[in-house]
């Protein structure tokens, strides 16, 4: 198995729960647009996807219906709704400690570089993370993979061999797969086992505390680049 120095991190569901923020900003869209989702099972799997995707292709909003709906989403969660989120327990400590062992630490999120950064300071953990790859606002870097190349694009002199991509869905552990990176799923997020059992990995971690061993186990260097 491959030793690693540097690992990128999903947001919404690896390191935060977004579940009350995202739910509630989700529904404001639809709204926007007369539509409503009651039914909170089913917007689980708006977590992760780009607001775009679920937009039109969950829900089947046209192109125009999708930005109404968008606009009216940020709006309210960059007041309210990026607050309305909590770091699942042990993120801190693992986030201080893979800084702490010398590993290079990435974020690599569909979500947007605005909301992402609030919620890091929100949270006190933006000086764990040695670089932020986020969406952008215009949608074009808003795939994952794309959010992944991007964060390629500012690893100094990493190797591909080096680096882990930490997800709670198969976007995650796909787009790793896409730039030739291992993946790690986590079961504690919005992605079943049967999801990400079925992606390309090399650990499936059930706890932050889990997650932060096997990193710690399989690090190539106590150093950052």
């Amino acid at each position: 198995m491959r030793k690693y120095n540097c690992v990128l991190f999903d947001l919404d569901g690896t390191l935060s729960d977004p579940r009350e923020g995202i739910f509630r900003c989700f529904r404001l869209g639809l709204r926007s647009v007369g539509l409503d989702e009651p039914d909170d099972e089913r917007l689980r799997a708006v977590i992760g996807p780009p607001l775009y995707d679920s937009y039109t292709r969950l829900y089947g909003l046209t192109p125009e219906q999708a930005q109404t709906a968008i606009a009216a989403y940020r709006a309210d969660y960059a007041v309210l709704g990026y607050r309305q989120n909590r770091l699942y327990e042990g993120v801190f400590p693992m986030l201080r400690a893979l800084h702490q062992a010398g590993l290079f630490v990435m974020m690599a999120t569909s979500k947007p570089e605005a909301p992402t950064m609030d919620i890091i300071r929100h949270f006190g953990i933006a000086p764990y993370f040695d670089f932020v790859a986020a969406a952008s606002m215009d949608h074009s870097r808003s795939e994952k993979s794309k959010v992944i190349e991007y964060a390629l694009q500012n690893a100094p002199g990493i190797s591909k061999e080096q680096m882990v991509m930490v997800g709670d869905r198969q976007y995650d552990l796909l787009g790793a797969q896409a730039h030739g990176l291992d993946g790690i799923g986590v079961l504690y997020g919005y992605g079943s086992y049967e999801e990400l059992s079925a992606c390309p990995h090399v650990f499936l971690a059930s706890a932050p505390q889990e997650l932060c061993s096997f990193l710690l186990e399989h690090k190539l260097s106590t150093k950052r680049p």
